[in-house]
């Protein structure tokens, strides 16, 4: 968390730096390829930044899916199949031991191994599990369902990897940027010596602006002084 924080703060503050030398244009070219590095690594650190919370938003959305399917099937189409085989069983000693309950908790892939054996037996005995109400439609409705919590599970795997490698990049960038800022602070200071007034915008330009800690609401309630009672009972002079 604390490396994301920072990452943004160093590219906030280099977006601050652009925009100071768009209000104050550069008459001494020699520091022009500096800048021009600071602008193209601004950007595709913006670019990242946007693909970062897009793909966040995606996950978010894609485990709320996948959360709705699983306790869809947990609750009906895989507690039925189950149920109908596990009475199955009862007749049919060759069925034990192979319509197991579908957890509703485990990881992912544990729920999805489960449900794969649990279709896998009742297309194995669609025979016996048509007889009892479970049809092969049925059974392909839960499959289908399946399918869609993998793909999913699949998709929120590759999104992280991806978040995981840009922010990698992101980093590397925003320390570059941080680097770029202090070499342009060596030539505004000697730009703008005499202009004290441009300079103290320079320097509140490329500072790193930390959030202000949250104050604890309301006032805190004074302690009370123990009475002259209490310390007799405490020591033993009572």
């Amino acid at each position: 968390m604390f490396i994301r924080q920072k990452n943004r703060l160093r590219l906030e503050m280099a977006e601050r730096v652009r925009v100071f030398f768009d209000a104050h244009p550069l008459a001494d070219q020699s520091a022009a390829p500096i800048l021009e590095r600071l602008h193209a690594l601004i950007d595709r650190a913006k670019l990242i930044v946007a693909q970062q919370d897009e793909g966040k938003a995606r996950v978010k959305a894609g485990t709320e899916q996948r959360q709705d399917l699983r306790r869809y099937l947990t609750a009906g189409l895989f507690r039925m199949i189950a149920r109908v085989g596990q009475a199955a069983a009862r007749k049919r000693p060759e069925l034990a031991g192979r319509f197991l309950t579908v957890s509703a908790g485990g990881s992912i892939l544990v729920f999805i191994r489960s449900g794969e054996a649990l279709v896998e037996a009742a297309r194995e005995h669609a025979d016996v599990m048509a007889s009892l109400g479970v049809d092969a439609k049925l059974v392909d409705q839960a499959e289908e369902l399946l399918t869609q919590y993998t793909a999913l599970s699949t998709e929120s795997n590759a999104l992280f990897q991806s978040r995981v490698q840009a922010g990698a990049e992101l980093d590397l960038l925003t320390r570059e940027l941080a680097v770029l800022a202090s070499q342009l602070d060596g030539f505004n200071r000697h730009r703008f010596q005499e202009q004290p007034e441009s300079l103290a915008a320079w320097k509140a330009a490329r500072e790193l602006r930390y959030p202000k800690p949250k104050r604890s609401e309301g006032p805190v309630p004074p302690v009370e002084a123990p009475s002259a009672e209490t310390v007799r009972v405490a020591d033993g002079s009572a």
